[in-house]
């Protein structure tokens, strides 16, 4: 409330002199809470400039972990000269370091993405193949929309994949319309040994392929009349992002009525936590199909 309704200088005047009394003292616990609570105020009012020696100096600091969490506060910052003499700058070093912790390197491969840094894009392409940033690896490069990953994208959509690197690969794949994914999506779906979540994100996915719509909303129609309701819901949602609202009741009845309660899903509420990520889906989905 109060970073809601107080002034950008009363803010300022409040919080930096504790954060910078934090500081004095580096192994003081109340360092980190203060960096946090200034961090989120600054989402807010944007005293990028005043904090930046203030997270520059922890960044090139010797503690790892004080190292991380000062990066993710420059990442935040706005303001282009920053973004060019820091954030970038930072990035690079954090990439680079494979001695970081593996979520910083994580957070650094999504800023790339995030700002489109072309120079960085061979790199990622790599790092597909790097157990601990696969993942994110694969989704920057379905936001990076290069025609030149399509190599890389390829090589992860098997079956010996994790399924989150599959579906980030696949998403990737469709949004640069490769013409491979009409026919492998056919063969998955009739796959009795692919799991429903892979064929139901698939079929979801391949509505945001801007290329070939004919042969998608045929495939897309085909799957929403399947008795699977995985199948029929995948398809209702790849129908919905490519404009057409004849899967919308299917949509709102899933989201109204019992989520499927699978065996396999049950371990930490994992059928929960794919129910919220589906919700999610629906409110990414920029089509009127669903707005209305």
């Amino acid at each position: 409330c109060f970073g809601l309704l107080a002034d950008r200088r009363d803010v300022l005047k409040a919080c930096m002199p504790l954060l910078e009394d934090a500081c004095a003292n580096e192994k003081s616990q109340l360092l980190r809470y203060s960096m946090d609570e200034v961090l989120r105020l600054n989402r807010w009012f944007r005293f990028d400039k005043r904090l930046a020696p203030v997270l520059l100096k922890h960044f090139k600091g010797r503690d790892k972990i004080m190292q991380g969490f000062a990066y993710r506060g420059i990442t935040q910052f706005k303001h282009p000269e920053l973004i060019e003499e820091l954030v970038l700058p930072s990035t690079w070093t954090v990439f680079k370091d494979k001695k970081i912790d593996r979520n910083t390197r994580r957070h650094a491969i999504r800023t790339f993405a995030r700002h489109e840094v072309k120079e960085a894009l061979p790199k990622i392409q790599k790092a597909t193949r790097e157990g601990p940033v696969a993942i994110v690896s694969a989704y920057a490069l379905a936001r990076f929309l290069d025609k030149s990953s399509l190599k890389a994208l390829r090589k992860i959509s098997t079956k010996a994949a994790v399924h989150r690197l599959r579906m980030g690969a696949w998403l990737g794949r469709v949004r640069l319309n490769d013409p491979k994914c009409l026919k492998e999506i056919v063969k998955i779906v009739g796959d009795h040994t692919e799991h429903d979540e892979i064929k139901r994100t698939f079929l979801g996915d391949l509505g945001a392929m801007t290329a070939s719509k004919d042969k998608v909303l045929k495939i897309l129609k085909k799957m929403k009349t399947h008795k699977n309701p995985a199948l029929k819901l995948g398809a209702a949602l790849g129908l919905a992002k490519q404009g057409d609202d004849s899967g919308v009741d299917l949509l709102v009845e899933a989201l109204e009525g019992d989520w499927p309660d699978l065996l396999s899903l049950r371990w930490r509420g994992e059928g929960w936590r794919r129910r919220f990520g589906f919700m999610e889906s629906l409110l990414r989905v920029e089509s009127p199909a669903i707005s209305k």
